[in-house]
């Protein structure tokens, strides 16, 4: 239920940008720090941001620009140094073509969540 609530929300977030002519280009920043893998309801919040983020680019109209960033999910949290420069441009900002998008969601799938948070520096 969280994991739809979560989707509907970001999905109306961006459908409402998107129809008013703001979005140009889409980034998202997907965390896969070992956080994630707590408990979200009956399933890990990585698990409720992978289905989120899946149910997005289904969503999105083909040729929409997106790019995808992804932290934490590399190195693990136990070497600090490592993890905390864990920061990959998984997809850069491209138009989101069938091809791309099924690409891209087989890539969400994969991603485990295991290191920090590298958010600041």
């Amino acid at each position: 239920m969280r994991t739809r609530i979560l989707a509907l929300a970001i999905c109306v977030a961006c459908m409402a940008a998107w129809s008013a002519g703001a979005l140009e280009n889409i980034l998202f920043v997907f965390d896969a720090s070992n956080s994630m893998n707590k408990p979200m309801g009956e399933i890990t919040r990585l698990q409720a941001a992978t289905d989120a983020l899946s149910q997005l680019l289904t969503g999105l109209p083909d040729e929409t620009r997106v790019g995808l960033v992804v932290f934490g999910h590399r190195e693990s949290r136990h070497d600090e140094s490592a993890s905390c420069q864990d920061i990959e441009l998984m997809y850069s900002v491209d138009a989101l073509t069938p091809s791309r998008r099924t690409e891209m969601m087989a890539s969400i799938r994969g991603i485990q969540a295991q290191g920090m948070t590298p958010l600041a520096d």
